[in-house]
């Protein structure tokens, strides 16, 4: 199977965020990674569907994209209205404190997704 190099790329790029999570990091840094990495799965999606992704750091108008080109994310241990919070603002103003409960979610959700990114990339046969 030949993969849309874009795609690739952002998929192993997702992977450094995904590691970082492995780290006692800051709960802005933890939350950062966290959104990174989900924001890298989507586009990696979209950009083996062939499409162009916008650069924004909104999970939601990419969940929107996807859903125009016929995919629905799954249901995830976190939403992505928790997650939007940390993908800009809480570099730059105070974030919550994360506990091991919010991190621990906050990891399952990027495995989940990125289980079912790689099996709709998959099954799209590029």
């Amino acid at each position: 199977m030949t993969i849309d190099p874009q795609a690739e790329l952002l998929l192993r790029k997702s992977v450094d965020d995904r590691v970082s999570l492995n780290f006692p990091l800051p709960s802005a840094i933890f939350g950062f990674h966290t959104s990174q990495a989900v924001e890298k799965l989507l586009k990696a999606l979209i950009a083996a569907k062939g499409e162009v992704f916008p650069f924004t750091h909104k999970l939601s108008t990419l969940e929107d994209q996807l859903r125009n080109l016929g995919e629905s994310v799954p249901p995830l241990p976190c939403g992505f209205t928790e997650l939007q919070p940390h993908a800009v603002l809480t570099r730059y103003d105070e974030a919550a404190e994360l506990d091991n409960a919010d991190r621990k979610r906050f990891i399952e959700t990027v495995d989940v997704l990125r289980a079912w990114v790689e099996e709709r990339i998959g099954a799209l046969g590029v």
